[in-house]
């Protein structure tokens, strides 16, 4: 019950008034996304892959948002310098910076045009 506060809070809304401890995921989405108008239940299937530039981690995204195929590189380090080099490093200095949530919202959002179709099969 716990949780569902929790998640109820950052997601703007109040909780269920059958507020179950342990829900299915059909259930799941016809309490919370169904009776909230800002909330878009979207399939994703996400694959990663560890990698390095320089000392900085990061990953190879392949992602998979109601069928739009999409790829990622991302890098995190404390230091904000680390990750500069990285990105710099293999040339992607010039992308976008987005975050995930930010980014699935343009996934899920995207115009068929803009979609890269999903050729390849996933796991």
């Amino acid at each position: 019950a716990r949780a569902v506060g929790v998640v109820c809070d950052a997601l703007g809304t109040a909780a269920p008034a059958s507020a179950a401890t342990d829900w299915s995921a059909p259930a799941f989405l016809a309490d919370f996304v169904a009776r909230a108008p800002d909330l878009t239940a979207v399939s994703v299937t996400k694959r990663r892959t560890p990698l390095r530039s320089g000392l900085c981690s990061g990953e190879y995204v392949e992602l998979v948002a109601d069928h739009a195929r999409w790829v990622s590189v991302a890098f995190e380090d404390p230091d904000p310098t680390r990750v500069i080099a990285a990105v710099t490093a293999l040339g992607f200095a010039i992308q976008e910076n987005t975050n995930y949530p930010a980014a699935l919202k343009r996934i899920v959002r995207a115009t068929p045009a803009n979609a890269v179709p999903d050729t390849q099969e996933t796991p």
